[in-house]
């Protein structure tokens, strides 16, 4: 059996515990640890200012600018302009 050292807030060694063989020698499940991290770090990359316009756009991604509005219109032609 593994055993720790009990440490209190001024450093000091003040005893020692023996961890048991059936939580910590237990095999460790790696798909269940690899989604763990992955949940993990999906939470630090949420939505905020400042992890948005750090992320990288998917290839292609090339968005359009806006279209302006057309508020001033020509005058149609008439005949009588061109003589």
């Amino acid at each position: 059996m593994p055993s720790v050292d009990i440490i209190d807030l001024n450093n000091q060694k003040v005893g020692t515990m023996e961890l048991s063989d059936a939580v910590f020698a237990a095999p460790v499940n790696e798909a269940l640890l690899y989604e763990a991290v992955r949940h993990h770090l999906a939470g630090t990359r949420r939505g905020t200012a400042s992890t948005k316009g750090h992320r990288p756009r998917p290839h292609g991604f090339d968005p359009q600018p806006p279209v302006a509005p057309r508020r001033h219109h020509t005058r149609p032609a008439t005949p009588r302009l061109f003589l």
